[in-house]
């Protein structure tokens, strides 16, 4: 019991951490090519994509963790109707974020402005729901 509760531990205290740990390693390969202004552009995207990804998930944790412990056996029908409804607000709020996003980068970005805000809604787009679905079932059983 014991061994998988530190397995489990681990493995849910660490998995968050990989994505800072392969950002360590990719950027002695990737400074040498970035501008004092790329750094600038990519310092504002990453704040405004952490702000509104916090103010994004507001409260939805709550909801899937009562539905799970209230209803065990008809969970997984409450969080598919949820995440239906997560699915469509997350398109209609990532599209107001996109419009933020593509308000605040700066003129130095050029004619990229669409395509970067393009490749930086994308992940989020499509991916965050599932993400933060599937970290919260784990956690949870």
């Amino acid at each position: 019991m014991l061994k998988k509760v530190l397995k489990n531990s681990f493995i849910y205290g660490m998995a968050p951490q990989i994505t800072a740990v392969a950002n360590i390693i990719a950027l002695p390969l990737i400074t040498p090519n970035l501008t004092e202004v790329d750094f600038g552009i990519n310092g504002i995207a990453l704040s405004y994509v952490g702000i509104l990804s916090i103010i994004q998930s507001l409260g939805i944790r709550i909801v899937y963790a009562n539905a799970f412990f209230h209803y065990p056996n008809q969970y997984k029908w409450l969080w598919r109707q949820l995440l239906g409804f997560e699915l469509i607000c997350n398109f209609v709020f990532q599209v107001v974020f996109a419009i933020i996003l593509y308000k605040i980068l700066p003129e130095e970005v050029g004619d990229n402005r669409f395509l970067l805000t393009f490749l930086i809604i994308l992940p989020h787009l499509f991916l965050a729901p599932f993400s933060k679905l599937s970290s919260l079932r784990y956690q949870l059983e």
